[in-house]
């Protein structure tokens, strides 16, 4: 994806050249202006397990187009990141939604669902940023590393990176409550709503 302009919220000095800049200037692989500031980044974990073949895939890939429309209005620079039986970066954190639909219509599923691969990516991308940062994690079935799982969420949330998990009627709500930095922010949501479900999540993240 190509990045529109970054530059740091007002608390951070704008003529440095080094620090939070070269940091996300390395995470992103282009330069950061000056000009626009943005208040975040965040990454929307999509879950690609065999569960997730056919309409409930679209649904999830509308739902994250919406939400990186959504996200990029509120000051966020949004990256993308599919799991199931492992996990790999998408999108690199960016303000050009324009590009997202045709990298997220390129996702297949996979075997496997496990949670414990998305959430330890996203917190080594996000780890250094001296930026609002939150994980929104999407999944409709059961983790099979529950425990391991909720190890790395606690890693997020001592670093004070937001986790905002939503699952359907077939994910655990119980576990991901566990793995959400509040209950409320632990979402349930039914199948014909995957759609709506992601993209309303934008609501959770802090302005």
């Amino acid at each position: 994806m190509t990045d529109k302009h970054l530059s740091p919220p007002s608390s951070i000095e704008k003529n440095s050249t080094t620090g939070w800049r070269k940091t996300v200037e390395e995470l992103t692989g282009k330069p950061v202006g000056r000009d626009s500031p943005v208040c975040g980044v965040v990454y929307l974990l999509l879950d690609v397990s065999p569960s997730m073949k056919g309409q409930k895939l679209k649904d999830a890939v509308q739902g994250a187009i919406g939400f990186g429309q959504d996200a990029v209005l509120q000051g966020y620079a949004v990256g993308i990141i599919r799991f199931s039986g492992r996990a790999a970066i998408v999108c690199k954190p960016s303000r050009d939604v324009e590009a997202l639909p045709a990298a997220l219509n390129q996702l297949t599923v996979e075997d496997a669902t496990r949670i414990e691969p998305p959430l330890e990516l996203a917190f080594k991308e996000l780890e250094s940023l001296p930026l609002k940062r939150a994980v929104v994690l999407f999944t409709d079935g059961q983790a099979q590393d529950q425990a391991a799982a909720v190890r790395v969420a606690g890693a997020l949330k001592q670093a004070r990176i937001d986790v905002i998990t939503i699952g359907t009627e077939d994910a655990d709500i119980n576990f991901l409550r566990r793995i959400a930095t509040r209950n409320d922010l632990a979402v349930a949501t039914t199948t014909p709503r995957i759609a709506e479900a992601i993209r309303a999540s934008v609501g959770l993240l802090s302005s």
